[in-house]
């Protein structure tokens, strides 16, 4: 394990110039590493000063490249960031829409289109900088060494993409996965899976060819390989830890891998904004925020979930040059910590919950967390893909790809395992569909609320 974090820093010794991490001699790769380390777990006077900086090196970008930006920042303190209002995605949409990319210089020099992930029904686009990919992929592989975790496994990345192979997926390799870590430090071999509808049976023997290690993917996409390959040769892909990203993970999955021995390390991130938090390898479900890219604020007023005291999480993407990110209403909720219980002295989210829109809505107000095994559904009427949305406060439809006949003692079935689970209240309307429109988002959730 390499720990900067007990380095003594001078008060100015992170740097003032936008997007800059450090001042001070390079040394390759690891020069922007020991400036992630200090900087999210050292000293917390030196990390306030040097996030102040950035701060008002971002807003004053906004303001004089854009008339929108210059329009919604306040007059009089317009370096403030809590005086700046809520960055909402119709906001996101007036101004890319109406500006484009915004001008850039010095680190940030070119600019590409990207989009949100459409896990809010609609995708949003937006620009990302050079600088901004960097980051992303170096503050990735740094956490590997901020933990102590090893960069010689393999690892292996899902991701939902369109794919034209007969298979249903294609198989991408790289000799190393960390990016110029490689170049300092022994790293393992790199596979990226970019699948549509694959055959899992078959995707898993290919797997099989080379230990895993590392699996990076969406929950389910775990639970579905290893319910097409079956304990025994599950169990032969040698995955040491499985990294999820893009929603939360079930109990079915967690289950998962505690039978089959495989470590969790949970991220949360976003398309728009890279690296948010990672999770805290000591107290489960509670994220370390990358306080070198984003400030986290908590909205208020809070609202109950489940019983706990929860408020719309706001980021402020540090580097976000192309489009500014600023208090932008992320769409998640979780409440925010000054500090973590196991001691790292830098921001915790404790408690995050997921989007919004992963929340059934009661006719009370109260929100409650859909939570549905996946294999619940199969035992009744095995599917390809399922969904379920809420289109009212007392209804809610589930559209199903069978993979058989479809009785209607199945469809009954499927009603009653909604209704006895969530609430009698609900009318549920059981719709047999050859395909789902998941709006081009690579999470396909298995629940939606549409109200």
């Amino acid at each position: 394990m390499l720990d900067f974090s007990a380095q003594k820093l001078q008060l100015n010794a992170f740097s003032t110039l936008p997007s800059n991490l450090i001042d001070g001699p390079k040394i390759g790769p690891l020069a922007p590493i020991l400036a992630m380390d200090l900087l999210e777990n050292g000293d917390a006077a030196a990390r306030n000063a040097w996030v102040n900086s950035q701060v008002f090196n971002l807003l004053t970008h906004a303001r004089a490249h854009s008339k929108f930006w210059a329009a919604r920042l306040d007059r009089k303190a317009p370096n403030n960031l809590a005086r700046a209002p809520v960055f909402r995605r119709p906001d996101l949409s007036e101004q890319v829409l109406g500006e484009g990319c915004l001008p850039l210089s010095g680190q940030h020099r070119h600019a590409k289109p990207n989009v949100t992930s459409g896990s809010t029904g609609v995708a949003s686009r937006f620009f990302i900088s050079d600088m901004n990919a960097a980051y992303n992929g170096l503050r990735g592989a740094a956490q590997y060494l901020f933990e102590g975790r090893s960069l010689e496994l393999n690892r292996v990345a899902l991701s939902h993409v369109n794919v034209e192979d007969k298979r249903g997926y294609t198989i991408s390799q790289t000799p190393h996965w960390a990016g110029p870590l490689a170049e300092v430090f022994r790293n393992g071999s790199g596979r990226t899976v970019n699948f549509q509808f694959p055959d899992f049976a078959q995707l898993g023997d290919e797997l099989l060819r080379k230990p895993c290690g590392y699996f990076n993917s969406i929950p389910p996409l775990l639970v579905a390989l290893a319910s097409a390959m079956g304990r025994e040769k599950f169990m032969r892909l040698q995955i040491k830890e499985f990294i999820s990203r893009g929603q939360q993970i079930p109990a079915e999955a967690r289950d998962l891998c505690r039978e089959s021995g495989i470590r969790i390390r949970d991220t949360y991130s976003s398309e728009e904004v890279g690296p948010i938090a990672f999770e805290c390898s000591a107290i489960p479900g509670a994220f370390h925020v990358a306080t070198s890219n984003v400030v986290v604020e908590c909205e208020e007023p809070l609202q109950d979930v489940d019983g706990e005291k929860v408020g719309k999480l706001l980021i402020t993407h540090l580097h976000s040059y192309a489009t500014p990110f600023i208090r932008y209403e992320i769409g998640d909720l979780g409440a925010l910590a000054p500090e973590c219980a196991c001691g790292h002295r830098g921001p915790a989210i404790t408690r995050l919950y997921g989007r919004l829109v992963s929340f059934l809505r009661h006719r009370d107000g109260a929100l409650t967390s859909f939570v549905m095994p996946a294999s619940f559904v199969d035992e009744i009427l095995p599917a390809k893909e399922f969904r379920v949305r809420q289109t009212a406060l007392d209804k809610m439809v589930i559209e199903i790809i069978p993979l058989g006949e479809v009785s209607e003692q199945a469809v009954a079935g499927i009603t009653n395992l909604l209704r006895n689970r969530f609430g009698a209240e609900f009318d549920v309307d059981v719709r047999i569909v050859d395909r789902i429109d998941w709006g081009g988002s690579y999470k396909r959730q298995m629940f939606r609320c549409e109200i």
